[in-house]
């Protein structure tokens, strides 16, 4: 904690932040005589990215090779991000509209999205 009394400056740094660090963090002056504790309170929330995110169960740039005519599914799995990925489906990097692909769920941290 920095601290710098005679100019009322009390700076907290949490170093190497992690999920554990996560929650609601109070100042407070007070009490005094006659006074009341007056609290200012701000909340922690941590960002984390998914660990890794696989279609199919493939690893990265992975190639599917399917017959015409036959009906496919490809499963987009983000696993251990927070809060929740926002997935969403490309072809030829163009944006796969929403009523195309469907079926965004959670499962014990794991996120899914279908696309068929």
């Amino acid at each position: 904690m920095d601290v710098n009394e005679e100019e009322g400056i009390y700076n907290l740094h949490i170093k190497n932040v992690n999920f554990q660090d996560e929650g609601e963090f109070q100042c407070q002056v007070g009490p005094s005589m006659n006074h009341t504790p007056i609290r200012a309170g701000a909340q922690l929330r941590i960002l984390i990215p998914p660990d890794y995110l696989t279609v199919n169960g493939l690893g990265q740039a992975s190639t599917m090779e399917v017959s015409e005519n036959v009906t496919v599914r490809l499963s987009c799995q983000a696993v251990g991000s927070k809060p929740a990925a926002q997935l969403k489906w490309y072809k030829n990097s163009i944006e796969v509209p929403k009523g195309i692909c469907s079926f965004i769920f959670h499962n014990m941290g794991y996120i899914y999205s279908e696309y068929y």
